[in-house]
């Protein structure tokens, strides 16, 4: 348990300005740094451990990069939102807005 503890607290992601920042790794912790224009795919997905924990991964590829770049354990209700964020206009077909019914 104190490792998957270490292990989280070592991660990270953020949408600062037009930069999608994912950091990772347990022992040679890699921080990713890519423009949010050059985003091509994006993804959403989760594990069955994740599903348990009510967390999943966020992975965005590039055109010119090789390689999938990771937000993993994120909360599942913020997933989609910051996948949105990391790739805008990328999503827009696949979201369904939802109101507030009173």
């Amino acid at each position: 348990m104190g490792r998957a503890a270490y292990c989280h607290h070592r991660l990270g992601h953020a949408v600062a300005g037009r930069f999608l920042v994912v950091r990772s790794g347990l022992l040679s912790r890699a921080t990713t740094v890519l423009e949010r224009s050059s985003v091509s795919t994006i993804a959403v997905r989760e594990l069955i451990f994740q599903r348990r924990l009510g967390l999943k991964t966020v992975s965005a590829m590039t055109a010119a990069g090789y390689g999938i770049d990771e937000a993993p354990d994120l909360a599942a209700a913020k997933a989609v939102s910051f996948a949105a964020q990391a790739a805008p206009g990328l999503l827009d077909e696949f979201l369904v807005e939802t109101t507030a019914s009173g």
